[in-house]
């Protein structure tokens, strides 16, 4: 049960919801738009927000095809994102894996999921592997920011109290390319204790993979393509620089699972390239 009195606002466009923000002058103020994070928390009083913007009629759900990008509405659901001949390949891989049942993926967003910046969550590690743009919004000012910097720690990004996210663009060029996507998970609807991401170059070859939950933030694992399975290891523990620890892993395990699950999905993308089953 939500205790406390806040004011409920439903902006009917993104500039509408920054002219709101700006006017709270450093008031706590929360944005949802599925509301799958920040309503539990009001509900156990760990937010008291002064304003609540709600985002569901300002016109930021939906997928579509630009000349070179698909550009996606932050109040995008992951079942919108799964049904829209727009979406990605990989994207379709990530968000058809989604934790939770029918109720998250009708109401979860890949907007609200970015800027949650958890670090158990697909999403964030599927923009960077994606080489996602994500367009913010304040009264008087926009900008563009690459998804690989905008995540900082573990629940922080870039976004400033006076922003809104807009649009996530990614790059169409490569969505005929080989991809991989897995995670690993204790139970079937339990969090991710690691997730993996790569899409290969256009020769086919797994030459940057984007390791999610095993830090506070996803980080890159870069190669050449000629690695024998012990340096793609060194490789990820090398690259491995800010260890995250939860009640459902330690640092230790997700780091060697994350190494594991590299060395994974560089076979899966060879195989994948020589015609074979992975």
């Amino acid at each position: 049960m939500i205790a406390h009195r806040f004011k409920y606002s439903c902006p009917r466009s993104a500039e509408e919801a920054a002219a709101e923000l700006a006017q709270m002058e450093g008031e706590e103020t929360a944005i949802i738009s599925g509301g799958t994070w920040v309503v539990p928390e009001m509900s156990h009083h760990l937010r008291r927000p002064k304003l609540v913007i709600d985002l569901k009629l300002a016109g930021l759900a939906g997928v579509s095809a630009e000349a070179d990008a698909v550009v996606i509405g932050p109040a995008t659901t992951y079942t919108q994102l799964a049904h829209s001949k727009h979406t990605p390949n990989f994207l379709k891989k990530v968000v058809a894996g989604i934790t939770g049942g029918s109720q998250i993926r009708n109401r979860g967003t890949i907007g609200g999921s970015a800027c949650y910046a958890n670090p158990a969550s697909d999403i964030p590690g599927a923009l960077v592997t994606m080489k996602a743009s994500l367009h913010l919004r304040a009264h008087s000012s926009t900008r563009i920011v690459e998804a690989a910097d905008f995540f900082l720690d573990a629940n922080v990004t870039l976004l400033e109290p006076d922003e809104i996210l807009e649009s996530i663009s990614i790059p169409s060029t490569n969505d005929e390319n080989l991809f991989s996507y897995a995670k690993f998970k204790t139970a079937q609807g339990s969090w991710p204790i690691v997730t993996i991401g790569c899409i290969a170059s256009e020769d086919g070859v797994a030459r940057r993979v984007i390791v999610g939950g095993a830090g506070a933030i996803p980080f890159a694992v870069d190669l050449d393509g000629q690695e024998s399975e012990d340096e793609v290891l060194q490789r990820v523990h090398a690259a491995m620089r800010q260890p995250w620890s939860d009640v459902f892993a330690t640092a230790d395990t997700r780091r060697h699972i994350a190494g594991v699950m590299t060395q994974r999905a560089v076979r899966e993308i060879a195989a994948a390239k020589n015609g074979e089953k992975s």
